[in-house]
């Protein structure tokens, strides 16, 4: 049975799949045959959101710190949590501690956490796309475990900041939250999409409406993301990228990376590899 109130988090490093996921479950729930507008997630908020955080706190968290900012992000969450019905949060940030010491995502109001992993190989030509910088830079920040996004500076950030580590250390943060957790793959995703996205609404206590999965799944397409992204755009695209629905493919890095380029990778990450399946990497390479 559906809980009566409380938070899912949806998390993913960055280009994961994090946002097919909300555009899954949005189809899902829908009470129309058509698909979801990408244009309409406002209802699966993104935990970092600073107009989000400002609507629910009455904050102008253009006047505070990034540190203020991080101390009353776990009372907004609490607070949330605590409201009739289900929500479903987007968040990249890593699972870590405000600066006094707190749980950046309380326990408390937690209903659970869907976690989707991915191929690092295969997030880094994504990510820089989504930041327009270069291969080796995108790899330099997938390896980089003092990640930060959307520091503050001359220029406010749409988002609060968010502290990302590398891409071993954003699995293990959330591996070891203390909050229950469903690993989902987007490689099985893409291969599987029934039996993988029924363990997810099993876990989200949605099993009541599986007869809806495979619309949803159809609505989700992502061609027709695409198709939807060059009609109308989409809000949450950086101004500075192409597209954001890029390819929705798994094992492009194959003709996308260096052998060198595969190797920085796979030298920081080859214990999380190993432990997700995604070792060895490919039998061909190098």
């Amino acid at each position: 049975m559906t809980q009566c109130n409380g938070i899912y988090w949806l998390a993913s490093y960055p280009k994961s799949g994090n946002t097919w996921m909300r555009i899954l479950l949005h189809n899902m729930m829908s009470t129309s045959d058509a698909p979801t507008a990408i244009t309409t997630l406002g209802g699966y908020p993104i935990a970092s959101s600073r107009t989000w955080l400002e609507e629910l706190s009455g904050i102008e968290t253009s006047e505070m710190t990034d540190d203020e900012i991080d101390e009353i992000r776990p009372l907004a969450y609490l607070w949330a949590g605590s409201q009739p019905g289900v929500t479903y949060h987007k968040v990249h940030d890593a699972f870590g501690l405000t600066p006094s010491g707190t749980p950046m995502f309380p326990k408390t109001g937690c209903l659970g956490v869907v976690y989707i992993v991915r191929n690092p190989l295969d997030i880094v030509s994504s990510l820089a796309n989504h930041l327009q910088c270069s291969t080796d830079d995108a790899i330099t920040i997938l390896n980089d475990p003092s990640q930060i996004w959307s520091v503050t500076t001359d220029t406010l950030a749409i988002q609060c900041r968010q502290k990302i580590l590398d891409w071993s250390g954003h699995v293990r943060s959330w591996e070891e939250s203390g909050i229950a957790v469903l690993i989902v793959r987007y490689e099985d995703m893409l291969r599987t999409p029934i039996p993988t996205l029924s363990r997810v609404i099993d876990f989200l206590g949605l099993g009541g409406q599986r007869e809806r999965l495979p619309k949803a799944i159809e609505n989700s397409r992502f061609s027709l993301l695409q198709q939807q992204e060059r009609a109308h755009n989409f809000p949450e695209k950086p101004d500075i990228a192409i597209n954001f629905f890029r390819q929705g493919i798994s094992g492009a890095w194959r003709h996308e990376l260096t052998n060198i380029q595969v190797s920085t990778i796979l030298d920081r990450h080859e214990e999380t590899m190993r432990k997700l399946g995604y070792w060895p990497p490919d039998a061909h390479w190098p």
